[in-house]
């Protein structure tokens, strides 16, 4: 886990915890998280921030609401939030269009934060209150936005979010996609420059990177040694791979990787 990402996470929650209640971020992290108040989330609340980030209202266009959700489209930015959970976020760009065209909030939730800033000039909001728990979507010039849902993005994040570290997975190249027999599945460019999968199956999600990966694919991906029940794992001289229907061993010293599966 990214502990410096999730210590700023944690002083941002802080501070507008601390916004909210008029208390210093020092006082209001030691206030227990139940005894802090909510954000406010209604219409007054989406229109006083539209009024704090882009200035007079000038648009005849309301807020609306759907259940605990209030959203407002905009033409060039939506403002999302969750009644209980977050305050009014916004949501634009690319982020935006892929938020909108894989399901909106009854995909994703809302967004707990404004765009901001990622590794290696990317861009990111993340998700909070959906049917699959938290996700992000990510945007990187190259690679464009893509959608991480639910299991998979708690995977990912757990290995290091977006940064090109040994044991992460990188930047999203696919969004989370589900597959006829309710696999899924989100393609990443690993911190080695090689591909790299995230695999949900049965409500565990498993990954493949680098050559064990290339090999899998090779020979047939999940057709052949079917789906990982683990992830890669170091052993000495290399790392293995277990799959349904058999392994995959990397060697080292070649940088070959060797498939003994049999689906059969």
């Amino acid at each position: 886990m990214d502990f410096t990402r999730s210590k700023r996470a944690i002083l941002a929650s802080t501070a507008l915890a601390a916004g909210l209640l008029g208390l210093s971020p020092a006082v209001a992290e030691a206030v227990p998280a139940q005894q802090q108040a909510a954000p406010a989330c209604d219409q007054n609340a989406i229109e006083l921030a539209y009024e704090s980030w882009m200035g007079p209202l000038s648009t005849g266009n309301p807020p609306r609401q759907d259940g605990d959700v209030w959203y407002w489209r905009l033409d060039q930015a939506n403002l999302y939030c969750k009644v209980g959970l977050t305050g009014p976020h916004w949501v634009q760009g690319a982020i935006r269009a892929t938020y909108l065209n894989e399901g909106e909030y009854q995909r994703f939730g809302v967004p707990e934060n404004n765009e901001s800033d990622a590794a290696y000039g990317g861009e990111h909001n993340i998700f909070v209150g959906g049917p699959s728990g938290t996700s992000g979507i990510y945007w990187k010039p190259d690679l464009g936005a893509r959608s991480i849902l639910g299991p998979i993005f708690d995977k990912w994040a757990s290995a290091g979010f977006e940064w090109n570290d040994p044991g992460s997975y990188g930047y999203p190249t696919s969004s989370t996609l589900t597959r006829s027999d309710g696999v899924l599945f989100t393609q990443f460019l690993n911190w080695d420059g090689k591909g790299a999968s995230l695999i949900q199956r049965d409500g565990t999600v498993h990954g493949v990177r680098g050559t064990i990966r290339d090999k899998w694919l090779a020979t047939g991906a999940e057709a052949w040694c079917g789906y990982p029940t683990t992830d890669e794992t170091a052993i000495p001289g290399g790392a293995v791979s277990q799959f349904q229907y058999g392994r995959i061993t990397w060697d080292a010293r070649t940088n070959t990787a060797t498939e003994q599966c049999n689906p059969f």
